[in-house]
C-alpha cells in the first residue's frame, strides 16, 4: 500500500518518522510503497534501533588467507540446509553463518571439527533469534553429524570461548529487513517510464532477500561492515527491476550513506558473474534468472 503519514511525526535525533506506522519520512516528502506486512514495531523510536545496529561490539577479523576458506561455502550451504530442515528463521541462519566466521578467524579449529562448529554455530543462534517452539533438543542434532552428544556440547563451548561469549552478532539481514520495514521504493520511483505499485515493491523485496543471500556465499564481502553489504544488496535489487534511479535521496537519507561509499559495484559484479551471464549485461527483471544462490554448491558434505 502506499501510505498518507501523518503531518505530526516524531522526531528522534533528527530522523523523522510516521506516529501512524513508524515509516521514515524523507524530507522529499515521497511515500514508501510497502506491504503493510512490513510495518516495523512502533516500541521503540527507528533510529534507537539503528544506532543499536551500528554500534554492535560483534566483529569478524578479515582473513583472507584462512584455511578453512576452501570449504567455507559447502560448509555455510550446510548450515542454510540444516536450517531450513528444522525450521529456523533466515535471521538465525545469517547470525549463524555470522557466529561460524568469527569463531574461526578467533581460534584455528581444525578440519575434522568445521562440521560440528557449523552445526553448534546454528544451534547457538537459534537460542537467541528463534522461538522456543523452533528449538530441537541438543541430542536431536546427533542425526546432522557423525559426532556424539557429548562432542556437540564440547564443541559448543569451545565456539563461546573462541568468541569470548560475545554472541550479539549483527549482520547484513538484520540492516536488509530494517529498511524494507520503513520502505525501499517510493511514489517518486519509476521502472521502465511507470510509477511502481505494491507488487513491484515486494518483487524489489524479494531481489533484497536474494542478494543478501547470496552475499552469504562470498567470504570476500566480509571486509565490509553489515550496513555496507545490507545497502549494497538494496542498491542491486532496485537495479535488478530496473528502477530508474538505484540509490534515490530517499534511500540516502534513510541509511546515511551515499551509493559510492557501498561495496554495491562488488555486490553487482559477483551477481552478474554468477547468475547473468558475464560483466557487462544489465538483466531485465523479466528475464533473470531466478535461482536460488546456493544452487551450485553441494548441500551435502563429509569434513
Amino acid at each position: 500500500m502506499t501510505e498518507i503519514h501523518t503531518c505530526n511525526p516524531y522526531d528522534h535525533e533528527g530522523w523523522k518518522a510516521c506516529k501512524v506506522c513508524g515509516a521514515f519520512l524523507p524530507s522529499t516528502r515521497a511515500r514508501s510503497i510497502r506491504e503493510t506486512s512490513d510495518f516495523p514495531s512502533l516500541g521503540i523510536h527507528p533510529q534507537q534501533i539503528i544506532n543499536t545496529y551500528r554500534t554492535s561490539k560483534f566483529t569478524r577479523r578479515y582473513n583472507p588467507s584462512a584455511s578453512y576458506l576452501k570449504y567455507r561455502n559447502a560448509l555455510i550451504d550446510w548450515i542454510c540446509h540444516v536450517g531450513e530442515a528444522l525450521n529456523f528463521s533466515a535471521l538465525t541462519i545469517h547470525v549463524a553463518v555470522a557466529l561460524f566466521d568469527a569463531a574461526l578467524a578467533a581460534k584455528d579449529f581444525p578440519k575434522s571439527s568445521l562440521q560440528s562448529l557449523s552445526l553448534v554455530s546454528l544451534f547457538v543462534a537459534a537460542k537467541s533469534e528463534d522461538s522456543d517452539t523452533y528449538l530441537p533438543r541438543f541430542r536431536s542434532l546427533i542425526k546432522y553429524s557423525k559426532h556424539p552428544t557429548a562432542t556437540l556440547r564440547r564443541m559448543e563451548l569451545e565456539l563461546l570461548t573462541a568468541l569470548k561469549w560475545e554472541l550479539s552478532a549483527i549482520t547484513p539481514y538484520h540492516f536488509v529487513q530494517f529498511y524494507i520495514s520503513h520502505g525501499i521504493v517510493y511514489t517518486g520511483d519509476y521502472m521502465r517510464g511507470k510509477h511502481l505499485s505494491e507488487k513491484s515493491a515486494k518483487y524489489v523485496n524479494k531481489y533484497a532477500d536474494f542478494f543478501v543471500e547470496m552475499c552469504l556465499q562470498e567470504y570476500e564481502l566480509t571486509q565490509y561492515t553489515p550496513e555496507n553489504i545490507a545497502c549494497a544488496c538494496i542498491a542491486a535489487a532496485r537495479k535488478a527491476v530496473d528502477i530508474r534511479c538505484v540509490w534515490p535521496l530517499e534511500l540516502e537519507e534513510l541509511t546515511g550513506k551515499k551509493l559510492q561509499e557501498t561495496c554495491f559495484a562488488k555486490v553487482w559484479d559477483i551477481y552478474q558473474q554468477r547468475f547473468v551471464g558475464g560483466k557487462g549485461s544489465e538483466p531485465k527483471s523479466a528475464e533473470v534468472k531466478r535461482e536460488n544462490p546456493r544452487s551450485s554448491i553441494k548441500s551435502a558434505i563429509v569434513i
